[in-house]
């Protein structure tokens, strides 16, 4: 798997059933907001994104894509914040790949788009 951001790219090697993607966003400071939103997984506009305002913090669980094989998850990465940026991630976001132990089955099989989103408060 690689990510890229800003000129920057991450790789590793992911092992095992992949089955969910987890966007968090999370902004501490006062002032401050972050979203990831317009995301797009293999093609697919996932229709929900993730976003915070101060002192928030929120998820999006997005299960169903075939992800074991490699997936392309695109987005854009809004952070808004006044005077000295934040720092010790007060203001960030994460995507997180893999497989939880409360998986939610899906109706079909062979529809290989996105089946479900979750958001929790």
């Amino acid at each position: 798997m690689t990510f890229a951001l800003g000129g920057r790219t991450l790789s590793y090697a992911a092992s095992g059933v992949l089955r969910e993607v987890f966007v968090r966003t999370r902004a501490v400071n006062a002032g401050t907001s972050i979203s990831v939103s317009s995301l797009v997984l293999d093609g697919d506009v996932v229709g929900d994104g993730s976003s915070a305002i101060a002192d928030g913090v929120d998820y999006l669980r997005i299960e169903g894509a075939g992800l074991s094989d490699g997936f392309t998850l695109t987005g854009v990465a809004t952070m808004l914040w006044a005077g000295a940026a934040p720092t010790q991630s007060r203001l960030a976001f994460q995507i997180k790949v893999g497989t939880t132990d409360r998986h939610v089955g899906i109706e079909s099989e062979a529809w290989e788009g996105v089946k479900r989103l979750y958001r929790t408060p």
